[in-house]
C-alpha cells in the first residue's frame, strides 16, 4: 500500500528533525570528549563500542547515537542527560538523602 502524500510530508518532517538533532548532537559531543581529555578510542572503549562505531556518531551526519547509551555517555563523560538534548551545561546538583524515621 502506497504512503498518502500526508503520510510521505509526515516522514520527511520526522526524517529533516532528526538530520537537525544529529547536526547539534554531534559538536557536543565532540566537545564533552574533548572537555573530559578522552580519544574516541577511550570513550568507545567506555561504551563498548568500536571505534569504527563511535567514529559515525560524532562525525556521519546521518548516524544517530543510541539513545539507551546516553545515561552512560553522560556519566563518563560527566554531563547532565539534558545537555545532549539543550546543549545547556548546568552545574550538577547534589541530590539531599532521603532521611527515614525508624
Amino acid at each position: 500500500m502506497a504512503l498518502s502524500e500526508e503520510d510521505k510530508a509526515l516522514k520527511a518532517a520526522l526524517k529533516a528533525a532528526e538530520l537537525a538533532f544529529i547536526a547539534e548532537f554531534q559538536p557536543r559531543l565532540l566537545a564533552a570528549r574533548e572537555r573530559r581529555g578522552l580519544t574516541q578510542l577511550q570513550l568507545a572503549t567506555y561504551l563498548g563500542l568500536k571505534l569504527s562505531t563511535y567514529k559515525k556518531y560524532e562525525n556521519r551526519p546521518t548516524s544517530l547515537f543510541p539513545i539507551f547509551l546516553l545515561p552512560e555517555l553522560s556519566e563518563i563523560l560527566d554531563e547532565p542527560i539534558s545537555y545532549w538534548f539543550s546543549g545547556i551545561r548546568l552545574a550538577r546538583r547534589v541530590r539531599p538523602r532521603m532521611v527515614t524515621s525508624s
